[in-house]
C-alpha cells in the first residue's frame, strides 16, 4: 500500500465551503459572518475524531454536525479587511490541510468626543493595576478545555434596552479606543444576571476597568464574559446551567452607569455576541 503523503496542502475560500444556512441553525451553530470580530464556519469532513484546528497559534472550537465535522472560527476585530487569513487543521500525524478565510468588509460605527483629558488619562497607579489585570484577563481569555459543545446559541443573560453595540468604536480628544469588545444591556441596579448557557465558572474578580466580573467556560475556547455586576452569585469551580443566576446589574468599574457588559470568546478573540443569541 501506498502510504499517504504526511502533509496534504488544500487552500479554499472559505465562503464557498458554508453549508446551507438552514443545516446550520438546526444544529445549533451560531451565524456564519466572516467580518472583523464575526464568525466563520469551516465544514472539515468526516474523521472518527474531532480535528485539531488553529488560527493564528490558537485552537479553534469544533462540533460534529451528524457525520461531518465543523471549525467554528472567531475573528479578531483587529483583522485586516480583504485580507485572507489561513486556518490550520491536522487530523492525526499524517493529513493536515489549510483553509482560507477571506474577512469582510463592516462597519461597526464611531463617534467623536471632546472631553477633560483627566476622564481618559490614567495615573500611574491605575496604570500599573490595569496591565497587571490585563496579564491575568488575556490567560483566562485563552482557556481551551476539551468538554464537547452541544450549542453555540445563547440566551440573553439579562432584561434591558441595548445601550451600546459590539465594535462601536469612541474617538476621545482624537485618540482612538479599542472598539467595543461586547454588548451593554442596559437594567437599573440590582437586576438579576443569568449565564447565557451551561458552563464552568473560571474566573471570578474585581477589576479596574470591568468591575466584578464573571468568566463562563462552555467548552473548547468558547467563553461568556459579564462585566460590571453589583453582585456576584458564584464562585470559581461552580457549575451553572443557563438557569443559573450568577450576579445583579451594577455600575462597577470604569463606567457611567448601571448595565451588563455581556461578552463572547472564541479561539482567544472577542466576537460578536448578536451571532449567537
Amino acid at each position: 500500500m501506498v502510504r499517504i503523503k504526511r502533509c496534504i496542502q488544500c487552500v479554499v475560500i472559505a465562503v464557498a465551503l458554508c453549508l446551507i444556512s438552514s443545516v446550520l441553525e438546526a444544529n445549533e451553530l451560531p451565524t456564519h459572518k466572516p467580518i472583523a470580530g464575526g464568525v466563520s464556519i469551516l465544514e472539515l469532513g468526516l474523521y472518527s475524531d474531532a480535528p485539531n484546528v488553529s488560527y493564528q497559534g490558537d485552537r479553534v472550537a469544533t462540533i460534529k454536525v451528524s457525520d461531518d465535522w465543523f471549525a467554528v472560527v472567531g475573528i479578531p476585530l483587529s483583522a485586516e479587511v480583504g485580507v485572507d487569513v489561513p486556518i490550520k487543521v491536522k487530523v492525526d500525524d499524517w493529513i493536515s490541510f489549510s483553509y482560507l478565510v477571506r474577512v469582510l468588509e463592516n462597519d461597526y460605527g464611531e463617534e467623536k468626543l471632546e472631553v477633560a483629558s483627566k476622564h481618559v488619562a490614567l495615573s500611574q497607579t491605575n496604570l500599573e493595576r490595569h496591565q497587571s489585570e490585563k496579564t491575568h484577563i488575556d490567560a483566562v481569555r485563552g482557556t481551551f478545555t476539551q468538554k464537547k459543545i452541544d450549542s453555540f446559541k445563547l440566551r440573553m443573560p439579562v432584561e434591558g434596552r441595548l445601550s451600546s453595540t459590539f465594535g462601536f468604536r469612541r474617538i476621545y480628544n482624537g485618540e482612538p479606543r479599542s472598539p467595543h469588545s461586547g454588548m451593554d444591556i442596559a437594567a437599573p441596579t440590582g437586576t438579576v444576571v443569568l449565564a447565557a448557557s451551561s458552563g464552568l465558572i473560571i474566573d471570578v474578580g474585581d477589576y479596574f476597568f470591568s468591575g466584578k466580573m464573571v468568566t463562563i467556560d462552555h467548552g473548547s475556547g468558547f467563553l461568556t464574559l459579564y462585566a460590571h455586576l453589583s453582585e456576584i452569585d458564584v464562585s470559581v469551580g461552580d457549575v451553572v446551567s443557563h438557569e443559573s443566576q450568577i450576579g445583579r446589574v451594577g455600575a462597577s468599574g470604569r463606567v457611567t452607569g448601571p448595565h451588563l457588559h455581556f461578552g463572547v470568546i472564541l479561539n482567544g478573540v472577542s466576537v460578536n455576541p448578536n451571532l449567537f443569541l
